[in-house]
């Protein structure tokens, strides 16, 4: 049987030390917009427009992103930890 090796990341790939120093461990946390006047307004930050026939997608997927980080953000639960 052939035993494989651990993955190991390319030279130009960032080690988990230099992604860790880049992001400091109390980022601030961003809202993720939810009504359709910040998603028009965070779009528009950044160049990009939002066909209306995708509206609905676009804010249905950015309110499971927004669940996600709250999930994220919450403190362990004694059988998590």
């Amino acid at each position: 049987m052939r035993r494989m090796s651990p993955h190991r990341p390319s030279p130009a790939a960032p080690t988990d030390r230099e992604t860790m120093a880049e992001t400091p461990a109390e980022a601030p946390t961003a809202a993720v917009p939810q009504s359709a006047d910040e998603i028009a307004a965070a779009a528009g930050a950044r160049g990009l427009s939002i066909l209306p026939e995708c509206e609905a997608g676009v804010s249905a997927n950015l309110a499971l992103l927004a669940r996600h980080a709250r999930t994220m953000r919450q403190m362990p639960t004694a059988t998590q930890a």
